[in-house]
């Protein structure tokens, strides 16, 4: 579709827009506050990692057990593509990305930065704790005065509340979007809405909002979508391969409950003071495995439930997963609770998925799923 051609290149070429704008700062995850990146005059774009990548020089620092993703990640950051960035903001969202931070520094202590874009971490934590929020406060604005140094300017509270419409603005935009994938009678598919999220975090606020009213109008003309439909939860998913895959038999994947799914964009930033507001937003809603306690990602799975109203779902994690196996007893029988039936792919390889292994288990799980009616 000619409508969905801005979030098909920015899917192709993500760096392309902050490339053009000249003065960008790289982040990782959707746990850092783009609306400070923003707010400090510079370009945000989120930096993911690719499945298609070899990891030569990564695998030369770090052990293979990392995951894929990062090592990706770093991959890029080591052999210059990312050198358009004048930083990069590495949340501590997980172990492996802050062993990736570790990494980067020490790269940097021993060999300097070579035009590389300069590390920065947001020590964020995500425990419900008030002497977490004021840690958290302290982190915000060490990570605002960074900014502020290297744009050379400071941020007022004007700035960080006009990012913060812009960005809920997107955030608006993609809520609306995805709720033609979980209607009843989807005219969205899970691969475009996967699409479509990552095309929001490499494109510029305004320019994604008016790909995306077209992208709207484009769709709601669609057919509906018959056949099961799908939660996915686990892993993030750095390419489309796997969703491509399950929508090819004839599901639609309604719900994706992972980092690169639909969590970060479900809430906007409150009202208020802009700096409480984001500090608000990113202790309590921003998308961690780190979550604590374990339950709140009871909970998000369970409202994910309820928002996609699937037939079934898949619990999809990488190998050397360290966190999302653990919750799997607990969440499949949550889901089962419901009449909700539950298949698990678990050490799934990031850099060379097997999709004739993952089709054969697919298979005979949707065919064993109640049919739907087809749609008219």
């Amino acid at each position: 579709m000619t409508a969905f051609a801005p979030f098909d290149a920015a899917w192709a070429d993500p760096g392309a827009e902050a490339r053009a704008w000249g003065a960008a700062v790289g982040y990782l995850a959707n746990t850092v506050p783009v609306e400070l990146i923003r707010a400090a005059g510079f370009f945000a774009q989120q930096v993911t990692g690719s499945p298609a990548d070899a990891t030569p020089d990564a695998l030369h620092h770090m052990e293979p057990v990392i995951d894929g993703a990062v090592l990706s990640v770093f991959q890029r950051w080591l052999d210059g593509r990312l050198n358009h960035l004048a930083a990069l903001v590495v949340p501590r969202s997980s172990e492996g990305l802050l062993q990736l931070y570790y990494h980067m520094r020490e790269i940097v202590r021993t060999d300097g930065l070579a035009g590389r874009p300069e590390p920065i971490l947001f020590d964020i934590l995500h425990t419900p704790h008030e002497a977490t929020a004021r840690y958290n406060a302290g982190r915000l604005d060490r990570l605002k005065a960074r900014l502020e140094a290297l744009s050379g300017r400071p941020i007022a509270d004007a700035d960080v509340a006009t990012a913060i419409h812009e960005a809920n603005g997107v955030r608006q935009a993609l809520s609306a979007l995805n709720a033609l994938r979980v209607q009843d009678r989807p005219r969205l598919t899970g691969t475009q809405m996967l699409r479509i999220a990552h095309a929001a975090t490499v494109m510029a606020p305004g320019r994604f909002r008016a790909a995306a009213e077209q992208g709207l109008a484009a769709t709601r003309t669609l057919p509906e979508r018959d056949g099961p439909r799908l939660l996915l939860t686990g892993s993030g998913h750095d390419d489309d391969g796997f969703h491509r895959l399950v929508e090819a038999m004839g599901a639609t994947i309604a719900g994706d409950d992972h980092a690169s799914g639909d969590w970060w964009f479900l809430d906007p930033v409150g009202p208020g003071d802009p700096m409480q507001a984001l500090l608000l937003h990113y202790h309590r809603h921003a998308p961690s495995p780190r979550s604590f306690p374990r339950e709140k990602g009871d909970r998000r799975l369970l409202q994910a439930a309820e928002r996609s109203r699937p037939d079934g779902a898949i619990f999809f994690t990488e190998a050397h997963d360290d966190t999302l196996g653990f919750d799997y007893p607990t969440q499949r029988d949550l889901l089962r609770e419901r009449g909700i039936p539950v298949m698990f792919l678990k050490e799934q390889s990031y850099r060379r998925p097997d999709r004739a292994a993952q089709a054969a288990a697919v298979s005979p799980f949707l065919a064993a799923l109640p049919q739907r009616e087809a749609a008219r």
